[in-house]
């Protein structure tokens, strides 16, 4: 049912378009902006791209770590080897594009460096925890006494 047609009685599509509806996309849409200069609108398009362009590198470096990270769990040293390799090339290069901050690639390569060297993570299991006897509660209230005791005395 469109809201334009008198009558959804009679079962017709309203093939008239929508006034905003337009073959062409319009500049605001393309851009984002509505720049009048046409080297602003050069800038905003140039823009967008290399903002893409350093998403791509931040989403494939957390990709890279996540390699990393199994392949040291997996413990398997040409794997270890072989992602560090890759991820550290990587940040070399976003960082040279300035995709990223050149200390916080330097940051991301020594993370992962500690990350070869500490190798497998073998987890514990968790130990229950110890709870306390009822000897040992009733003398915590007899020593909390005390203190409230020796306070309140000076």
């Amino acid at each position: 049912m469109c809201y334009r047609c008198p009558s959804p009685s009679l079962g017709h599509p309203c093939l008239r378009p929508h006034p905003w509806d337009s073959s062409q996309t319009s500049e605001r849409v393309r851009t984002g902006t509505l720049a009048n200069i046409k080297q602003q609108k050069k800038r905003i398009l140039v823009a967008q791209r290399q903002r893409l362009e350093n998403l791509q590198y931040r989403s494939t470096i957390k990709t890279y770590f996540r390699r990393l990270e199994a392949s040291v769990q997996g413990g398997d040293a040409e794997a270890v080897a072989g992602e560090h390799v890759s991820l550290v090339r990587l940040l070399d290069k976003a960082a040279a594009h300035r995709a990223l901050h050149p200390n916080t690639a330097a940051r991301k390569k020594s993370l992962a460096a500690r990350m070869v060297a500490a190798g497998p993570v073998v987890e514990e299991p968790k130990r229950k925890a110890r709870t306390k006897s009822a000897a040992q509660k009733a003398s915590a209230r007899r020593t909390a006494a005390n203190r409230s005791k020796a306070s309140a005395g000076r």
